[in-house]
Parts: C-alpha cells; sequence; structure tokens
C-alpha cells in the first residue's frame, strides 16, 4: 500500500495489477475517460465476467465516495496513519486449506470458528480476510 502512488514504476506490482490500478485511475477521473487501448489490454488478461465486475467495483466505490461526499460524511479515524496490509500472495490460499483440513479431522466442522484460530484479529479483519479469499 505505501509503494501505490508509484504503481506505474514500481516492481512491486505485477503487470494485471498496475492495469488495474490504471483502470481505476481512469474510472475516478470526472470525466471518466477510459482510453481504447486501456480497454483492450484489460481485455487481454481478464475474461468479461472478471471485466464486469471489476468496473461494478470501482463505481461502487466512487458511488459510495462521492455520496459521502456529498452529505460531507469524514472519515471516522479507523486507519487513521495507517493502511491495511494484504495477505502475503498465496498466503492467504494456504491458510485456508490448513484450516480446512483441521475443521475436518474435527467431530463437528461447525466448531471451528475462524475467531478462535486467530484470537488478536478483530471481526472487521475476519470478513476482510474471508473476502479477500473468495
Amino acid at each position: 500500500m505505501v509503494a501505490l502512488p508509484q504503481y506505474k514504476s514500481s516492481a512491486l506490482f505485477s503487470e494485471s495489477e498496475r492495469l488495474v490500478l490504471e483502470y481505476a485511475d481512469a474510472m475516478t477521473q470526472t470525466p471518466v475517460e477510459v482510453p481504447d487501448t486501456l480497454f483492450a489490454k484489460l481485455r487481454e488478461k481478464f475474461s468479461d465476467a472478471q471485466l464486469v465486475e471489476l468496473t461494478a467495483t470501482l463505481a461502487w466505490e466512487n458511488y459510495r465516495a462521492r455520496f459521502d461526499h456529498a452529505f460531507g460524511v469524514e472519515a471516522e479515524g479507523f486507519t487513521q496513519g495507517s493502511y491495511c496490509a494484504m495477505p502475503v500472495r498465496g498466503a492467504a490460499k494456504a491458510q485456508a486449506q490448513h484450516a480446512n483440513s483441521r475443521s475436518r479431522t474435527r467431530a463437528s466442522s461447525a466448531s471451528h470458528r475462524p475467531e478462535t484460530a486467530f484470537p488478536n484479529r478483530t471481526p472487521r479483519e475476519h470478513w476482510f480476510r474471508d473476502m479477500a479469499e473468495i
């Protein structure tokens, strides 16, 4: 997240990630201007369904930001001076596989709760991690 402002030149982002971030920038501009060349590059990397989901997500976040701005809604300070650390690539999948294998060995998989596996995480962090694994 710290390298996000330099995504175009940062080696920390893959080609696909740079394309998505460029698309997000283009969709966030006023007026929205997504060059045909950018969209063609996106179509080479992503399926139609993925592009629809990506576009809907970007549009929704832009809607929320504009809605909040119109009503003067300000940040509540949950992330003041910080950023959300993303899991290392593949770590979330490995963690989920490990959790699934552990829950299968128990008498009841219903007794497995992420809150007990990761007691230091807040409910919001559990939700965020679950969403990242989808």
